[in-house]
C-alpha cells in the first residue's frame, strides 16, 4: 500500500503570467468564498493600526485635510 503522500498532486510555484502564456490561466478556478469565510477572519483578527497611532492621523486630518 502506498503512502498517502504518493497519492496527492504535486504543486509547483508559478504565476498567472506563466499559466497565461501556456494557455492555462483560464482554467484556474478560485473556490467559492461565503459569508461564514469572513466571520471566520473577523473573529480572529485584530487590528493592524494601533489606537494612539489612528488617533494622530485623526488629528492630522483635522489639521491639514485629506490632502495634507
Amino acid at each position: 500500500m502506498g503512502s498517502m503522500w504518493t497519492q496527492r498532486p504535486v504543486s509547483v510555484r508559478i504565476t498567472m503570467q506563466e499559466l497565461a502564456a501556456q494557455g492555462l490561466a483560464s482554467k484556474i478556478v478560485p473556490p467559492p468564498i461565503a459569508k461564514s469565510d469572513f466571520d471566520k477572519v473577523l473573529a480572529w483578527q485584530r487590528p493592524t493600526v494601533s489606537k494612539a497611532d489612528h488617533e494622530v492621523h485623526e488629528r492630522f486630518t483635522k489639521e491639514f485635510g485629506e490632502e495634507g
